[in-house]
């Protein structure tokens, strides 16, 4: 399966010259280090029940809410308009234009 992810160039070249030192298909090394670190996330122990963060069977993160503390539920709208701020402020940092 082909997809695209952006990577820093740095990162990107370190990993090419290993492939070649190793002789190996780029893709096989970057696919090689994908499921190390995918085995190492689910080798690890999971969190407590009152923990904040869990990780799922999956892999991916759960976040829980503590039921002690009254704060309203986020609406759709706002934690989109809080993603695309948080990622223009992330251009603008990357472009050298921070405020």
């Amino acid at each position: 399966m082909k997809t695209t992810i952006d990577l820093p160039d740095v990162l990107v070249q370190q990993a090419r010259q290993k492939a070649l030192y190793l002789g190996r298909p780029f893709k096989d090394l970057v696919a090689e280090y994908i499921r190390q670190g995918l085995s190492e996330l689910a080798a690890m122990p999971p969190a407590s029940a009152s923990s904040a963060l869990a990780i799922a069977a999956d892999g991916l993160p759960v976040f829980r809410r503590d039921p002690s503390v009254r704060r309203p539920v986020p609406t759709l709208e706002e934690l989109l308009t809080l993603e695309q701020s948080a990622l223009a402020e992330e251009d603008r940092l990357r472009a050298g234009l921070s405020d």
